[in-house]
C-alpha cells in the first residue's frame, strides 16, 4: 500500500519533466551487503537504499544502489516514515494516512552552480507540485488523495545515517554537494469495490 502511494507521488514529479531530476525512485528499502575489507580476512558491512524496479529477481546480487554519485546531477527517492495509519471507515471505504520522506541529493556543479546551497527553489517547487488538492490515483484504486508537507531537513547528516555507504562516498555529503529531506503525510481512501482480487501467476523461472 505505501509502495503504491510512493509511486503516485513519484508520478507527480515525473509528470513535470523537471530538468534537474536525474535519478528518481519510488519507495526504497535498505539492502545490507558484506564486502571484503582492505586487510586479508576483514569483512565490512555496507548498507544502502535500493528500489524494487532496479533489481533483478533472478540475481539478488545484481542490484543498483541508490547512492550519491558525482556523475549525477541529482538523486531523489522516497523512504518510509512509520506505519500506515487506519483512520476509520465510511460508506464502504477505508481511510488511511501514510507518512513518507522525499530524500533529495544535489550536485550543484553538474547543475551549473557553485552556491553554498541550492535547495530552496527546488524544495519550493517540489512542494508546489505536491499541492494538488484532492485527486484520484491513476489506477482507480486509491481515491481522494491529498498530500500535506509537514517538515523539512536540509544538509543534516542524519538524513543518511541509516546507511553505511563506505568511505569513498562520504565526501559527496560535503560542500559543494547539497541535500534535503521533505516529510509528507498522504491521506487517501480505499474503496472495497476498487481493490482487485489477488490472483497468483505462474512461477518466475530463472
Amino acid at each position: 500500500m505505501k509502495y503504491d502511494i510512493a509511486e503516485i507521488l513519484k508520478g507527480c514529479i515525473e509528470a513535470e519533466n523537471l530538468p534537474y531530476v536525474d535519478c528518481l525512485a519510488g519507495l526504497v528499502q535498505t539492502e545490507t551487503a558484506m564486502k571484503t575489507g582492505k586487510k586479508k580476512g576483514d569483512i565490512v558491512e555496507k548498507s544502502f537504499p535500493i528500489y524494487c524496479p532496479k533489481t533483478d529477481p533472478c540475481d539478488p546480487n545484481n542490484i543498483m544502489p541508490l547512492v550519491p554519485d558525482e556523475k549525477l546531477k541529482s538523486l531523489f527517492y522516497f523512504e518510509s516514515n512509520g506505519d500506515v495509519l487506519f483512520n476509520g471507515r465510511e460508506k464502504g471505504a477505508s481511510k488511511f494516512t501514510a507518512d513518507l520522506l522525499l530524500t533529495g541529493w544535489l550536485n550543484p556543479r553538474m547543475l551549473g552552480f557553485d552556491d553554498c546551497s541550492i535547495t530552496a527553489p527546488i524544495v519550493a517547487e517540489l512542494i508546489r507540485i505536491m499541492d494538488k488538492g484532492f485527486f484520484n490515483g491513476p489506477n482507480g484504486i486509491y481515491s481522494r488523495i491529498i498530500i500535506k508537507p509537514i517538515s523539512l531537513k536540509t544538509k543534516e547528516r542524519s538524513i543518511f545515517s541509516k546507511y553505511k555507504y563506505g568511505t569513498k562516498f562520504y565526501h559527496l555529503l560535503e560542500y559543494p554537494y547539497d541535500y534535503f529531506q521533505i516529510r509528507f503525510q498522504v491521506e487517501f481512501w480505499l474503496h472495497d469495490n476498487c481493490m482487485p482480487d489477488f490472483v497468483p501467476q505462474p512461477p518466475i523461472v530463472c
